[in-house]
């Protein structure tokens, strides 16, 4: 099980991430209940995940991205995951929350990470702590 610190969480860019959340629409529009779209494949209901306050910080901070934030849009999505929850392109597909930084005009930011030392791999957030279960620190 994936331990919670504050660096719970990875980039992932928001063409992954819109990609996702288009999973997690056409599941719904299919016509299944809200709480099959929010079951994973071990029968839990995901409630929640989980972000380390590090990797939030790093995802809205202006300077290092050079465009003002103002705030965070959170995306329903479904994404696969290896068996310790951890997001794996061949693993299996399940309800996952993803973080993306909002710009002054109300749309999603993507960063220009030509300049940066140390870019990341993504414009977003996603493959944080999904909970339950609740007590894995």
């Amino acid at each position: 099980m994936k331990k919670k610190t504050t660096t719970s969480g990875n980039p992932i860019a928001v063409t992954k991430i819109k990609e996702y959340a288009g999973n997690f629409k056409k599941q719904v529009e299919s016509g299944i209940s809200l709480k099959e779209a929010f079951t994973d494949s071990k029968g839990l209901i995901r409630e929640a995940e989980f972000f380390g306050k590090d990797k939030l910080m790093a995802l809205l901070n202006p300077r290092k991205i050079g465009k003002e934030i103002l705030g965070v849009r959170i995306y329903y999505g479904i994404s696969p995951e290896d068996a310790e929850n951890n997001m794996a392109d061949d693993g299996t597909m399940n309800p996952r929350l993803f973080l993306v930084p909002v710009g002054l005009d109300g749309n999603d930011l993507k960063f220009n990470h030509s300049a940066l030392k140390d870019a990341p791999d993504g414009d977003g957030l996603g493959d944080g702590n999904p909970q339950p279960p609740f007590n894995d620190n």
